[in-house]
């Protein structure tokens, strides 16, 4: 499944707490552990997926080992807290910013007390950060999110080698960072949050362009085992802690000072962090069931653990569920016969059994139907009851998708079947993965009966085929993509704006915007398609508040009727965790579980 940083919540940091209580109220039963927070022990986490990248925080964006970054071992300027009402930014390294009446200029005051760990251990400084987005806007360092800062003055000069240095970034002291935009950009700040934006110690960016990961320097409360070994002016080895495909080891950082940190000062339980890279689910969940384990990072529990866990009185406390900004969906493309015809595009999102695809994740432990393109909490909620093809138990309505399909020029007889020619042997891409071989199989079945013979093809390599636009894709399911809590402007603009197309760019898969003479270039009979780029450009030039707001919830009604997309449902993280663990936190700030407050049971 394609997906990008999809984890994030609207709910308030929760303390979930685990472990045997009496039913009748009474107090704990001999030897159960105590819910009470347990500083220290090991927390033994599974990684499916190794890092990419080499464990680049400024090059990857994956579950593992961002959540780690987050709350363990980089900080950043600012952290985000989503809220209905929109987001508050609370100051990390720095104190809390200065912000122009224009939104155009940005003082940060760092916070006394802020160190890199070894093998550096010395103070954070504003030059720190300003070498920092340069590495970011370096060509050579191929930034997942370099796009992010490039609204800092003068960084386009200096990222097409026009210029030494950024004329927008200035530190008059040590202790004090001035960021100049040269253009609004209202979500400037809530991206300084991005663990790409996290402090690089010069002395060890030189040689490393793409392989920091390794030599990674911490300014959180744990450091990568072994960090302390390096020797910064000789010949440099890897950090021991981090053996690639097999583990990471994380120990506490001697240099991260807890009065320095307003965020994670209180907690920093467990005294290390141990994580097995490149098992399956399955073999971590029975590794939890064990106690060998104590949760796994990415990757969803399998289903028969969930239906286990879920219906096990004694077992429910240990399932850990929450609502994430993500959305999965099948695309259409609106220049690929037969769905450059809306009728067809629109009489898909009726028929298809959404309830069907909840079975197949492991049921609403992992995720509730979705009804419309952008995710309920990047939105406030606003369209919680919007249900444009809402159907009884989700279910699909055959009669409403063929009262649909006989308005469509594919249907000659309008006996609501497609019999053109173009309705037989579309394909449709697919993962390989369960369960998306299953979901994508599902799909197909439920179109059999509005006359589209689907011809699925699960493939590894699917984006490969889907960047391209000139293979002439019809169709693509379970795809996932996600956005801030409070706004939905990371879907809108990668997924639906005409910047997005490929091949030199993703993930506008369905070709909204395309001109055409694009259009022509790849080999599509159509000659024009819909656009909602005017739309989602004025959407993004309003500052964060009611107005944005209200823009983005007009422009997914949009979207989500013009049928682009099946949205089949938003995603939920849902997590097993062991006996051992005591408490599991889930931090908005992180939008995922707060590592450094799990606790551990003394006797685990």
């Amino acid at each position: 499944m394609r997906a990008k940083r999809l984890f994030a919540t609207l709910t308030v940091s929760v303390l979930v707490t685990l472990g045997a209580c009496s039913g009748d109220g009474g107090t704990e039963d001999e030897g159960t552990p105590t819910t009470e927070a347990q500083p220290g022990g090991t927390l033994r986490l599974g990684a499916v997926k190794d890092c990419r990248a080499a464990c680049d925080p400024q090059r990857q964006q994956d579950q593992f080992p961002t959540t780690l970054f987050d709350c363990c071992l980089l900080r950043t300027l600012v952290k985000v807290e989503p809220a209905p009402e929109g987001p508050t930014f609370i100051g990390d390294i720095s104190e809390d910013p200065v912000v122009s009446d224009d939104g155009l200029e940005f003082e940060f005051t760092l916070r006394e007390g802020v160190r890199f760990g070894p093998p550096i251990d010395r103070p954070v400084t504003a030059e720190d950060f300003i070498a920092t987005f340069e590495r970011a806007l370096s060509p050579a360092t191929e930034a997942f999110d370099a796009a992010n800062y490039r609204v800092i003055e003068g960084a386009e000069e200096f990222a097409a080698g026009e210029a030494p240095t950024i004329s927008g970034l200035e530190a008059p002291s040590p202790n004090v960072l001035r960021i100049r935009l040269s253009e609004a950009a209202p979500l400037f700040l809530p991206n300084l949050a991005s663990v790409s934006a996290a402090p690089i110690p010069p002395e060890l960016m030189q040689g490393h362009a793409k392989d920091y990961g390794r030599f990674l320097v911490s300014t959180g409360p744990y450091m990568v085992e072994g960090i302390d070994a390096v020797d910064v002016s000789g010949q440099q080895e890897p950090a021991s802690g981090y053996r690639p495909g097999q583990a990471l080891v994380l120990v506490r950082n001697p240099a991260w000072d807890r009065a320095s940190d307003p965020i994670r000062g209180d907690y920093a339980y467990p005294d290390s962090v141990e994580v097995t890279i490149g098992g399956s689910v399955e073999d971590y969940s029975l590794k939890i069931d064990r106690g060998e384990l104590d949760m796994q990072i990415d990757g969803t529990p399998p289903a028969s653990a969930l239906r286990r866990y879920s219906t096990d009185e004694a077992l429910q406390a240990r399932v850990v569920t929450e609502e994430t900004a993500a959305v999965v969906y099948s695309t259409m493309t609106v220049a690929a016969p037969p769905f450059d015809d809306e009728h067809v595009r629109r009489a898909v999102n009726w028929i298809v059994d959404k309830s069907a695809v909840i079975r197949l994740i492991g049921g609403p432990l992992n995720g509730t139907v979705a009804h419309h393109v952008f995710p309920n909490v990047s939105i406030g909620g606003a369209l919680a009851d919007y249900r444009p093809f809402g159907t009884a138990n989700d279910a699909g309505d055959p009669e409403r998708a063929m009262e649909e399909m006989a308005q469509s020029a594919y249907d000659s007889d309008g006996d609501g079947r497609c019999d053109a020619p173009e309705c037989t042997g579309v394909i449709m891409l697919g993962s390989p993965e369960s369960p998306g071989a299953e979901i994508a199989q599902s799909i197909a079945d439920d179109l059999e009966a509005i006359g589209l013979e689907i011809d699925v093809q699960l493939l590894e390599n699917r984006y490969e085929l889907l960047d391209e636009p000139s293979n002439r894709v019809p169709m693509n399911t379970w795809a996932a993509w996600g956005t801030a809590p409070y706004d939905p402007s990371e879907i809108a603009g990668p997924v639906f704006h005409s910047e997005f197309i490929g091949p030199k760019a993703c993930c506008n898969e369905v070709l909204l915007g395309a001109t055409p003479s694009q259009l022509d270039g790849w080999g599509f009979a159509s000659d024009s398609v819909p656009s909602v780029d005017a739309d989602i450009e004025a959407c993004d030039q309003m500052p964060l508040g009611q107005q944005r707001s209200d823009c983005w919830v007009a422009l997914n009604q949009r979207i989500t009727e013009m049928a682009v997309w099946i949205p089949l449902y938003e995603e939920k993280i849902t997590r097993i965790v062991s006996e051992n663990v005591v408490a599991a936190p889930w931090s908005p700030l992180y939008q995922f579980i707060a590592f450094e407050q799990v606790s551990l049971s003394p006797d685990g």
